[in-house]
């Protein structure tokens, strides 16, 4: 993803080192032959031919498929651009609009769990550096109160206080409860643990 001063964000698929898939000529030949002249063959050349077909239509099926990976990530990611236009021109964390899997579905067209897969483990290139995917998405959280957080601001929180804590003496998840409340963000043990888990 490359964007410019006036605001236009350009994107292309990273084929890296795949190359352009195709069947080969001679067996599709072969293949057009039988179909002309199957009577002109003895009974084991039908027999070669017929697996031949089998596995043309296996290959045209993988092919058919590693294009449809490819429309399916270049639409997800021209979606979640388009939801997180801001972010990409000025990569503010604070310029992030609230986003879930779902908007991102609505806006693409392709079911939930599509867009989860097509999500997890990606990343994108955005003017020189690697973000991945879940960084293009706002994760929200309920605090002990019922109030919507950033879920991403909460982890840097967490992260910061783990890494100042003694190593010692490790914080508690009630002492990092406690830490939290310092920086006013009041959170449940159990989703302090949480946090802990996924980090």
């Amino acid at each position: 993803i490359e964007t410019d001063p006036e605001g236009d964000i350009q994107m292309r698929l990273n084929s890296g080192e795949v190359p352009r898939l195709h069947v080969g000529k001679d067996y599709l030949n072969q293949l057009k032959a039988y179909q002309t002249h199957p009577n002109k063959m003895t009974r084991s050349e039908k027999e070669g031919m017929l697996y031949t077909r089998q596995k043309i239509e296996a290959a045209q099926m993988f092919i058919e498929s590693v294009k449809q990976r490819r429309r399916t990530m270049y639409e997800t990611m021209k979606a979640i651009i388009d939801l997180q236009r801001t972010f990409c021109l000025t990569k503010d964390e604070d310029d992030k609009v609230r986003l879930v899997l779902e908007d991102v579905a609505k806006k693409s067209g392709y079911d939930v769990s599509t867009i989860s897969r097509v999500c997890s483990s990606k990343c994108a290139l955005l003017d020189g550096h690697i973000y991945p995917l879940s960084d293009f998405f706002k994760l929200t959280r309920k605090n002990a109160s019922g109030e919507e957080i950033d879920g991403h601001q909460v982890e840097t929180m967490l992260k910061d206080i783990v890494n100042h804590e003694s190593k010692m003496n490790p914080y508690t998840d009630d002492q990092i409860v406690e830490q939290m409340k310092l920086r006013g963000v009041t959170l449940a043990r159990r989703t302090i643990a949480k946090y802990r888990i996924e980090l």
